[in-house]
């Protein structure tokens, strides 16, 4: 908990925080609070994901939730409904829900790892103990099965094109159209001479 607080008050707290910070993003928007953020997904839908109904979104968030606090619990405190009523927007209450925001602890900025690197206070020991909790969690992950290793670096090649197809609408706007062909090179050249590598992933999950 922060300073004591319950996940309500400091929900609470920062609801009624009169500025926010809003960070846009790709596929969601980030309000920064005093002490929480809020996710909010854009109404999109592309080949790796689909937020085009309010119940899809709902259910991104609470995967998100669930998938998230396995390595920070105390970050992630839960899925929210935003309602509108007779005297307004609300965070909560008991109307129908108009969208639905994932809500987190806003962390320090001074204690992220850009900020650290830039200020040279990054250790040897603190990045051996993150790789460690990393490859920890890793080894308990459960193992996807079911793939056909042999067939994976098409699967993988298949996936790739259908993810930069929905970037063509962006080039020569956000997105230059040589980098946009070199990456696209880079990423089949990387599919076609590590197919073996690729397959044995699949094989071991």
């Amino acid at each position: 908990m922060s300073h004591g607080k319950s996940d309500e008050e400091v929900i609470k707290h920062t609801h009624n925080t009169a500025r926010f910070f809003v960070e846009t993003r790709h596929i969601s928007w980030v309000l920064l609070g005093s002490t929480c953020a809020y996710k909010l997904k854009k109404p999109v839908r592309y080949s790796f994901l689909d937020y085009s109904t309010l119940e899809k979104r709902r259910g991104y968030y609470q995967e998100e939730l669930r998938l998230n606090r396995r390595l920070a619990p105390s970050v992630y405190i839960g899925v929210m409904p935003i309602t509108f009523d007779d005297l307004g927007w609300r965070l909560g209450g008991w109307a129908e829900p108009m969208e639905y925001v994932l809500v987190m602890r806003r962390l320090p900025e001074k204690r992220m790892l850009p900020f650290l690197l830039d200020t040279s206070q990054v250790t040897v020991a603190m990045m051996r103990e993150l790789a460690e909790l990393l490859a920890q969690f890793h080894r308990g992950a459960e193992r996807v099965r079911g793939v056909d290793p042999q067939r994976y670096p098409e699967v993988v090649r298949r996936q790739w094109r259908e993810n930069i197809a929905d970037l063509k609408t962006f080039v020569g706007n956000s997105v230059d159209e040589e980098d946009f062909r070199a990456v696209d090179r880079f990423a089949l050249d990387f599919i076609d001479s590590h197919g073996e590598l690729l397959s044995r992933r699949a094989e071991q999950g």
